[in-house]
């Protein structure tokens, strides 16, 4: 082989090396990655960061309780299979809800860092949800962010009724992530579900998630950088229709789609609705097993690729993985 031969190899093998490693800047024009869902044109002023939101379910797996879960090294097992489905899908960013930090029903761990160190991640944020301390009894569970990107800031939105300051609430993290010469937003969050229910009432529920949407829109549009949103949002696009033959109660993306500030439109396109491919990206598992409730969302200017579930079943939820090509 020639000296200028093994150069061009060279050079090659170092830009496919960058590619693998997650490395956001300096692209090469053909983007290939190490999964099958990663090849399209990418100009080299442009940054790619794989994305994934995973509603965790607390590490229990499919169980219905965390009380069914027999020893500690069963939660860590859970773990490990999400860990091992994050590395596998070679995510630099990952927003995760019902994430247990150091829950006695979990055995402890904090699961956020367990994940970081088993996925190797070296930078995390950590949003309290729910924070119930009885002694021997204590609850805390979270919204929190993976990243192999500085975190440079974190903010934590709360539910502003007395009983949630008591006892955490309902909220979204704030992250900024520094990619290079590039900077964006996450908001990470999970809307209110009917866990209480009949203890709530449903409309009640409905009118809260449809003020915590607000209060992400009035979040994202205080940043200058692009912004992503993502989570678990217990509400499906509006005109889907369920099994039942009727479209969704739920409004919540109602509110974020008549506002208009997140491209939301080309989320949708992926999500085939309505027709027989839809089902490729239903994130429901067990008790709702054809919906979407999972999503990521990205402002305007921010491109979306590949967005795709794979159908892993280490949760209630299945994940959402999606490249975002920043501009």
């Amino acid at each position: 082989m020639s000296l200028k031969n093994k150069i061009v190899s060279l050079m090659a093998g170092l830009a496919l090396t960058s590619c693998l490693a997650g490395s956001p800047l300096k692209k090469p024009e053909e983007l290939k990655c190490n999964t099958t869902y990663c090849t399209y044109n990418v100009s080299q002023e442009q940054s790619i960061v794989r994305f994934m939101t995973y509603n965790i379910a607390h590490g229990r797996r499919l169980k219905k309780s965390n009380y069914e879960i027999k020893s500690k090294a069963e939660v860590k097992r859970n773990l490990d299979d999400i860990a091992s489905l994050i590395k596998e899908e070679n995510a630099d960013v990952v927003c995760l809800q019902e994430v247990d930090i150091e829950s006695t029903w979990s055995f402890d761990i904090n699961q956020t860092q367990y994940l970081a160190e088993k996925a190797g991640f070296p930078y995390y944020a950590i949003g309290v949800k729910y924070d119930i301390d009885l002694g021997f009894f204590r609850f805390y569970t979270a919204n929190s962010i993976l990243s192999k990107y500085p975190i440079k800031g974190k903010n934590v939105f709360f539910e502003n009724d007395f009983a949630r300051k008591v006892i955490g609430g309902d909220n979204y993290v704030d992250a900024t992530i520094d990619v290079g010469t590039k900077k964006f937003a996450v908001l990470c969050t999970h809307l209110n579900s009917n866990s209480y229910l009949p203890l709530r009432d449903p409309d009640d529920v409905q009118k809260l998630r449809n003020k915590e949407m607000a209060m992400l829109i009035k979040a994202a549009k205080k940043k200058k950088i692009p912004v992503v949103l993502a989570g678990d949002l217990n509400s499906e696009i509006p005109w889907f229709i369920q099994s039942n033959g009727k479209p969704p109660k739920d409004t919540a993306l109602k509110v974020l789609f008549k506002d208009k500030f997140f491209d939301w439109q080309q989320t949708v396109s992926f999500l085939k609705v309505n027709t027989p491919e839809q089902k490729e990206f239903f994130t429901g598992n067990v008790k709702y097993p054809y919906q979407v409730f999972d999503y990521v969302f990205v402002t305007h200017g921010v491109q979306l690729k590949n967005y795709h579930v794979p159908k892993k079943k280490f949760s209630d939820h299945f994940p959402v993985v999606v490249d975002i090509v920043l501009p």
